[in-house]
This record gives C-alpha cells, sequence and structure tokens, in this order.
C-alpha cells in the first residue's frame, strides 16, 4: 500500500511539477508566518486578508504549489504529517 501511494506522489509531482510535501512545506511557511510565534507585532492580518509583502510572497507561493499539484486530500493529509515530523 506504502509502495503505491510513493509511486502516486512521483507521478503526481513528474506530472504537475508539485508533490504532496511541496504544497505541505509551502502551507507550513504561509502559516508559521502568519499565525507562528513572534506575531504580535500583527503584520498580517489573514482574517481580513491583508498581509505583509512577506506573506503575501508566502500565500502566492502555496496557492501556486496547491494548485499545481493533484494529489488526493488523503495524501496530502500524510505529507502534511511528514514535513511537520520533519521527515519531508
Amino acid at each position: 500500500m506504502a509502495e503505491a501511494a510513493e509511486e502516486r506522489a512521483a507521478t503526481v509531482a513528474e506530472s504537475t511539477g508539485a508533490s504532496a510535501e511541496d504544497v505541505a512545506r509551502a502551507s507550513k511557511r504561509f502559516y508559521t508566518h502568519v499565525f507562528g510565534p513572534g506575531q504580535e507585532t500583527g503584520c498580517c492580518r489573514a482574517a481580513f486578508d491583508r498581509y505583509c509583502d512577506e506573506g503575501a510572497r508566502l500565500k502566492r507561493e502555496y496557492e501556486a504549489a496547491a494548485a499545481a499539484c493533484d494529489a488526493s486530500l488523503p495524501e496530502l493529509t500524510a505529507a502534511r504529517a511528514r514535513v511537520n515530523q520533519g521527515e519531508a
């Protein structure tokens, strides 16, 4: 089962240019910037769709990676777990 998932992930990355791990890493960078430690200054207001220059750049990067990847939700969820654990 894991072998089939890895093969599909490789096929997705090859055909789209973005893997589930790429999406997970971009997501982590964006959300860490917007909601992570050190955001007491409030440079980004995600609820109002207002971002500093860096936040806007990270958001575009995340959205582009997500649009370029056709991995299934379970594949994206598994990739996010691996990225959060430092495995990917």
